[in-house]
């Protein structure tokens, strides 16, 4: 029961009420996770022909159909761009829900073609080729909070809206209300923003959620066997994959033409400063300026005002699909068959990525895209954050013979397995710094990042090189801020983001082991291994501080503690030298 305050104290005791079973209010809320699924088949036919004696031929065709996630109980909810929201005032920018129909379309035409050739030249040369279509699974999902969902849950009659004196709820009776709605949504345009806020909406459901990534794949190889355990392999490897995840695009961002119909230019610092003030301050009511719609919050800048949908903020994209990838690469490998204990494998690989949008796919998921230029997609194209120009990569074993009749020296020297993994690598790319020129406040609201500074031509990158293992980092910083600039007031960069001679410093990756196997009587045996991981001991110094060109350099009484190019001494690089060592008996 309610206490009420009266003149001189309060009447009623709240813990008297409780034990009579009576409750000011109580509620149920529905499980918000939403339960999603979505199914998909394929089938494929495969065929092998011998057409001569040196040609044969593989060709094959696969076809898939695969849905997006739906959810079951139809409550999926997402920002519908076409609806006009009551809660805003009618702008555009409202609610809409699944049990409306679907948000996605599922792509029906994922026609996989396969071909494959084989041709021996010489009895010691094979020519190899390859081409197909390969489609990938529609997007993935990870654990959901409530915000696909929204607008479900019961709450009982208030006490407060009650005549004095009467519970709100009597525990005898139990709590009466239809369990429909604990599943069933609301179905209101306009639940979002509340009142005085701008509230995230729902996800926008990309429509091209349910169409797979594509992915162009071909080759050509030539394989010669050099002598009778030795054979060379030279091959070009290409592919062109596109429709990966991947979100470029910033559905609430403003444009120089939005501010240009209220008479404002991006790239003067007067109407800058005017975009950025809270739109109940003085100078922006002096020109003219109101809140959109009755309720938005006054507080918020002029910005945020001018936005396609000012009732939200950030409107985030779920499974969209429009990143590209471009893959060209020559790969050599030399086999050495066993022989004399000995086996080897050792390739070279000299390649190029290009991403335009897609940064790092894979296992239905995607980093966070790096964007340069929402309104020019084109422009966002650059060398792939995982672009490694070359890799030599070598893999060995090797079996130690007897040395000797004697068997005390056989049983110590014979049948110990050494093994070595040795892949040394370019460097990854770093990204350009992120300009500081104001235009993710002005501009943008899904990104933190903005645009990119521009790189000065001619001048060097580096103040040292990041591979000469000489870089003392409490007393010299490695990244030139000479080398950027940032671009022109209300300006996107047109330096690309990622660069092939700015890169972080080659890591190589070593590991050694050695290992003996003895048999002993009754089928018992004995397995001695130990392995170890930089067996060279390399220093690994973590990366610098790439993100801002403007970054003040700080000192400390040891030395640097911060600034553009500062690696901090403290943070690992990876690479530390280990080694563990394993017995294993079996009986």
């Amino acid at each position: 029961m309610q206490e009420s305050a009266l003149s001189g104290g309060d009447v009623g005791f709240p813990y008297a009420s409780f034990l009579l079973g009576q409750a000011d209010t109580a509620s149920v809320n529905s499980g918000q996770e939403p339960n999603m699924r979505k199914y998909g088949y394929g089938i494929f036919v495969q065929d092998t022909w011998k057409a001569t004696s040196k040609l044969t031929l593989d060709y094959g065709l696969r076809y898939d159909y695969q849905q997006a996630y739906s959810e079951s109980k139809n409550r999926l909810s997402e920002f519908a761009p076409s609806i006009a929201n009551p809660s805003a005032g009618g702008l555009l920018g409202a609610t809409a829900y699944q049990v409306n129909g679907k948000f996605t379309k599922t792509y029906p035409y994922a026609v996989g073609p396969r071909l494959g050739v084989a041709y021996q030249i010489t009895p010691k040369t094979i020519l190899r080729g390859g081409w197909g279509i390969v489609y990938g699974a529609t997007p993935g999902t990870q654990y959901f909070t409530g915000t696909p969902i929204i607008g479900t849950g019961w709450n009982t009659i208030n006490a407060s809206s009650t005549s004095f004196g009467t519970a709100g709820v009597i525990l005898q009776n139990g709590l009466q209300y239809p369990a429909s709605e604990l599943t069933n949504a609301s179905l209101s345009a306009g639940i979002r923003p509340s009142t005085g806020q701008i509230n995230p909406p729902p996800y926008y459901i990309d429509p091209q959620a349910g169409r797979p990534s594509r992915t162009i794949q071909y080759n050509v190889t030539v394989q010669r066997q050099l002598f009778a355990n030795l054979a060379l392999e030279a091959g070009y490897v290409g592919n062109r994959a596109v429709w990966l995840q991947s979100d470029m695009m910033d559905m609430n961002a403003n444009t120089a033409s939005i501010f240009a119909n209220h008479g404002l230019n991006i790239t003067n610092a007067a109407d800058e400063a005017l975009l950025l003030s809270p739109l109940n301050s003085p100078q922006v009511q002096a020109r003219g300026f109101a809140a959109p719609y009755a309720g938005f919050p006054t507080t918020l800048t002029l910005a945020q005002a001018l936005r396609p949908y000012p009732q939200f903020s950030a409107i985030t994209s779920l499974w969209p699909s429009r990143g590209d990838t471009f893959y060209d690469g020559l790969q050599l490998k030399l086999t050495k068959r066993t022989s004399h204990g000995l086996d080897m494998t050792v390739g070279y690989t000299f390649q190029k990525e290009l991403s335009l949008g897609a940064v790092a796919p894979g296992g239905g998921s995607y980093t966070s895209t790096l964007v340069n230029d929402v309104f020019n997609r084109a422009a966002n194209k650059t060398i792939s954050s995982l672009d490694q120009p070359q890799v030599l990569d070598v893999g060995a074993t090797y079996v130690t013979p007897a040395l000797s009749d004697n068997k005390f020296v056989r049983l110590a020297a014979k049948g110990w397995t050494i093994g070595t993994v040795l892949i040394y690598s370019s460097g990854y790319p770093i990204a350009a710094p992120y300009a500081q020129n104001n235009l993710n406040s002005l501009l943008l609201r899904n990104t933190s990042t903005g645009t990119f500074a521009n790189r000065v031509p001619g001048v060097p990158l580096f103040l040292k090189n990041l591979n000469c293992h000489c870089i003392n980092p409490r007393t010299q910083l490695t990244l030139n801020p000479a080398a950027w600039t940032n671009p022109a007031l209300g300006q996107f960069g047109t330096t690309a983001m990622f660069m092939n001679d700015y890169r972080y410093r080659r890591r190589p990756s070593e590991a050694l082991s050695l290992g003996r196997m003895l048999y002993l009587p009754r089928e018992m045996t004995f397995e001695l291994r130990m392995e170890f991981y930089n067996p060279f001991n390399r220093t690994n110094q973590a990366d610098p501080s790439s993100t801002n060109a403007l970054a003040s350099a700080t000192t400390g009484a040891a030395g640097y503690t911060g600034g553009f190019g500062w690696i901090n001494p403290t943070a690992s690089g990876g690479g530390t030298r280990t080694g563990q060592l394993t017995a294993r008996f079996q009986f």
